[in-house]
């Protein structure tokens, strides 16, 4: 397995969001990533988006490093996984938190020692 590193950039995190609704909105985003997921995920043509043939995609006249068509189930999911990841911002800043390195150093060791990254 090789191991991907995903780029994510600073994120700029609401301000004046009320405690408890902040603190639920991860899960809230996080369900609905499962949703995109799961119509990504049972696509099974080509491009993977049971809606959309290979002609339609064909036909998108996008950036030249984006052709053919972007999937749409794709960039669904990944609408919502940057959703999710923002809620998950915005809850950090709620408790004073700006700098996740630690935290996330932290992640990576236990998944290390957890094996998921296959080395």
């Amino acid at each position: 397995m090789t191991v991907t590193n995903v780029t994510i950039p600073t994120i700029k995190a609401f301000c004046n969001l009320e405690p408890k609704a902040q603190a639920l909105k991860p899960l809230e985003e996080a369900a609905e990533t499962f949703a995109e997921w799961q119509k990504y995920n049972s696509c099974t043509d080509m491009c993977r988006v049971c809606e959309h043939t290979d002609e339609s995609r064909a036909a998108y006249n996008g950036p030249a490093n984006r052709y053919p068509a972007p999937c749409p189930s794709r960039e669904s999911l990944m609408d919502e996984i940057a959703d999710c990841i923002q809620a998950c911002a915005n809850l950090a800043a709620m408790v004073g938190v700006s700098d996740m390195t630690p935290y996330m150093e932290r992640c990576e060791q236990r998944n290390r020692e957890r094996g998921r990254y296959g080395d």
